[in-house]
């Protein structure tokens, strides 16, 4: 779920120096965004000094109150989407944002483990696709699939081979001249004409929802054509 960026007037705090090597590490990242011609969230300055002392706290804003408690009348939103791995976020409205997997590796990028199968990488990117793309909107996380799926094509099949014709299976799907994202939006948004790269916010977020729950759907029955368990990821086959 995204929320919306809620700032507290004058409200500001230290860094430690481990919150400070996270900083520079996402805004470096963010240069590279910016260098390739990606979108930068509102607001954010990147000509920050070599040494950051302090900044502004960065809350999520839900209804009337922000996730760390503070009453809407204390603060301002603006029109930017709170991102948890911010090292600007507080630390309460990021935790409660990112669940279970705050709690695993706080304020860290963690790598996708080889030891995970497809199915419980794509799971675990699901939850908190922002730390993968920035901002959790389907056009780049299409973006970020088609690398995953290239990535994988280079030392075997694609982890998303078979995506867009196991998609055309699906309840208002409709085929044609295009790829799999073009497949989805005829499922997530049926009878309605609706280019995956010009969505709405809530668009957006429904469709991205939907997505990996296709995506969980699919790696699913291909765990289970494999002869694998899907619900416990234990070898089925003899």
């Amino acid at each position: 779920m995204g929320y919306a960026m809620a700032l507290v007037p004058g409200e500001r705090r230290a860094l430690s120096p481990d919150e400070m090597a996270v900083a520079r590490d996402w805004v470096s990242r963010l240069q590279a965004r910016a260098a390739g011609g990606g979108r930068i969230p509102a607001g954010v300055v990147l000509a920050w000094p070599s040494v950051v002392a302090e900044v502004r706290v960065e809350h999520a804003a839900a209804d009337g109150a922000t996730l760390c408690g503070i009453d809407a009348s204390r603060y301002e939103v603006y029109r930017a989407l709170f991102e948890w791995s911010s090292p600007r976020a507080c630390p309460t409205c990021a935790r409660a944002d990112a669940g279970a997997l705050w709690s695993e590796r706080p304020q860290s990028y963690r790598p996708l483990s080889s030891a995970l199968s497809e199915r419980e990488a794509l799971a675990w990117v699901g939850k908190a696709p922002g730390m993968f793309v920035g901002r959790a909107g389907l056009a780049l996380i299409v973006a970020w699939l088609g690398g995953y799926d290239f990535h994988g094509s280079r030392t075997g099949a694609g982890p998303l081979e078979g995506f867009k014709d196991w998609l055309l299976t699906r309840p208002g799907a409709v085929d044609g001249n295009q790829g799999w994202p073009g497949v989805l939006m005829h499922i997530v948004f049926p009878g309605q004409s609706v280019s995956w790269s010009q969505l709405t916010p809530e668009q957006d977020r429904h469709a991205v929802t939907v997505l990996f729950e296709l995506l969980d759907a699919f790696l699913a029955d291909k765990e289970l054509n494999a002869g694998r368990d899907p619900s416990s990821g234990t070898d089925t086959t003899e």
